[in-house]
Formats: C-alpha cells, sequence, structure tokens
C-alpha cells in the first residue's frame, strides 16, 4: 500500500512539472521577454532646446503649444489640450473637436494642463513654466527651425517620420508645378506683405514670420521692394514698423495684406489713406487680402496648403 502511494505521489509530482515546462514553452504565456522588450522601447531621447529629454516612443496625448498645431494635424495626430487662440484658429477649423484649452497662449494654467494627463508637452521657448510642466510630463521646447526641419522633427517626436518625409514631398511637388505659373504671373513684379497696425503705419513682413512670405520669398524666390529685401530678406529680421509716410517706399507691385495683424487696430485708417489709396498696387487692384490676425504669423503645414489655396486663387489666377 505505501509502495503504491508512493507511486501516485511521483506521478503527480511529474504531471505538475511538466505543466510547469509546457507553460513556459507556450508563447501567450511567456511574458518576460516580451515585457523586458517593452520595457525597452518605451522611451527615447528627443535632443529639443531645453536638453536631451526623455519622451514616450509613441505619445498619445499631446499637449502643445498653438503654434505646433498644424504640425501635428498634418502626421495625423490630434492634440489632446492647447491654447484657447489655438482652438479659434480659423484655419483649423472642424479639425480640433475634443481638444482641450490650457487657458492663455503664453501663460497656461498648469492646473488645466494637469487635468488634460498628458504623456507629453511640446512648446515654445516663449513658456517658462518648464519646471512645473515637467512634474506632469515630459517637455519638449522646440527649437526655432524652418517649416520643413520643424516637421521633420514633429516626425521623430512621435514616431511618424514616414508622414512627414511624404507631406514635405508632396508639397515641393505642388511648389514646382506651381513655379512656371508664379514665373509668367508674377515675374519680376516686387512682392511686399504690409499689414495695418495701432499706430497708424504698417508692418513690412520677412520671409520668417508667416503671411506668406515663407511661399512668396523663400518657396518661389520672390523679390520684395530693396528697403525689405535690404533690411530683412537678406537679413535676419523677421519684421518692421513703417510710418505711414514711407509705405511707398516699401509697397510692391503686388501688396499682400493681413487686417487686424497683432492688434486691434482699425485698419481703415490705413486703406482709406490717400498715401495708401495712391499706391500703384492699390491702383491697379493688385492688393490682396490673405489672412486676419488669428494664426497669421503661423508656418505650419495646415496653414501653408491653405495659404498657398489663397495666393494661387487671388493672385496666380490671371
Amino acid at each position: 500500500m505505501k509502495k503504491q502511494l508512493t507511486f501516485i505521489i511521483i506521478i503527480l509530482s511529474l504531471l505538475v512539472v511538466l505543466a510547469a515546462c509546457g507553460d513556459e514553452n507556450n508563447p501567450d504565456n511567456n511574458t518576460n521577454s516580451d515585457d523586458k522588450q517593452e520595457n525597452t522601447d518605451e522611451t527615447k531621447t528627443f535632443a529639443a532646446k531645453n536638453g536631451d529629454v526623455e519622451i514616450p516612443k509613441n505619445p498619445k496625448n499631446i499637449v502643445t503649444s498653438d503654434s505646433y498645431i498644424g504640425y501635428l494635424l498634418a502626421l495625423g495626430i490630434k492634440p489632446a489640450g492647447t491654447s484657447e487662440f489655438g482652438l479659434n484658429v480659423p484655419n483649423f477649423e472642424g479639425m480640433l473637436d475634443d481638444v482641450k484649452s490650457f487657458g492663455d497662449r503664453t501663460n497656461p494654467s498648469i492646473e488645466k494642463i494637469f487635468d488634460i494627463d498628458p504623456d507629453l508637452i511640446i512648446i515654445g521657448s516663449h513658456i517658462k513654466d518648464v519646471e512645473q510642466l515637467e512634474k506632469i510630463a515630459p517637455v519638449v521646447v522646440m527649437e526655432r527651425k524652418g517649416y520643413k526641419d520643424m516637421l521633420r522633427d514633429f516626425g521623430e517626436i512621435t514616431g511618424k517620420q514616414d508622414k512627414a518625409s511624404a507631406w514635405i514631398n508632396d508639397w515641393e511637388k505642388r511648389m514646382d508645378e506651381l513655379k512656371p505659373k508664379v514665373e509668367k504671373v508674377i515675374g519680376d513684379k516686387t512682392i511686399s506683405i504690409l499689414s495695418p497696425h495701432a499706430k497708424g503705419g504698417v508692418y513690412a513682413w520677412g520671409d520668417e514670420n508667416g503671411r506668406g512670405g515663407v511661399i512668396l520669398y523663400k518657396g518661389f524666390n520672390r523679390k520684395a521692394p530693396e528697403p525689405i529685401q535690404k533690411q530683412l530678406l537678406e537679413t535676419d529680421e523677421r519684421w518692421m514698423d513703417v510710418s505711414m509716410e514711407k509705405i511707398p517706399e516699401f509697397a510692391g507691385d503686388i501688396i499682400l495684406t493681413v487686417p487686424n495683424d497683432g492688434d486691434d487696430a482699425d485698419p481703415s485708417k490705413v486703406y482709406d489713406n490717400p498715401l495708401w489709396k495712391d499706391l500703384p498696387a492699390v491702383k491697379n487692384d493688385q492688393v490682396y487680402r490673405i489672412d486676419d490676425k488669428v494664426g497669421s504669423s503661423f508656418s505650419d503645414p495646415i496653414t501653408l496648403e491653405k495659404r498657398l489655396d489663397k495666393i494661387e486663387k487671388q493672385i496666380l489666377q490671371q
């Protein structure tokens, strides 16, 4: 009887060992190596303006400064949160449903960002509360770059490098297709981008502050009147203040203008001024309103696409 009992115990022990071995060899139950691999790939390092930042490999819940919204949208990513200003940019209409506001664009609410529960925060250097934000999630402060390099950075951050490259390729193809038409319609005509301001003059814009400059000056290599060419396009300056009396010196054969650009000025104070009305571009019906002040400075892919649509319809359909 004792021998039988001993035999039964040995058999049961062997079955337990075999079952355990079977579990180890079962791919569904072998979690150790997968867990290690997943942990290894959870984060990556991105070289940001604020140093090397450890970020999620594939961030899912991104809070961003408003000027970067269009970069995410171009990659098929809707941000989880942005500024109230960003939620009201006309070029993003219909694209930001359910995106939450963190309040002021330069002084965001830490509490609101905490409630959004992001896994990544992407901001410009104008936002100063980096240390507070880092307590919520990894913070990437973006370097100032041209829109193509900026999109490549966003592709790297989000793991969407292929989409970033595809957008750039499509954009360059579209620009190349339009260049013969640009040469035919614009030719040697000069172009200025002038926007009324509250002091009664205008801001003249270069090629780095949105408003069509990056497309016309950089993309299509068009020329500006000499003061803009010398003082903006050939320097690192992005804009300059031009008094009403000097506007004729800065006015090109073609003028792009942004009413109410950057302040609450009444644009009619400039547009109804005899000096403005006497400009050759005004008399020749070569003045085009391309934007309003909400998002006029942006140069992200979504904004550029819509701005090029306007330029093509307004200026090139001649």
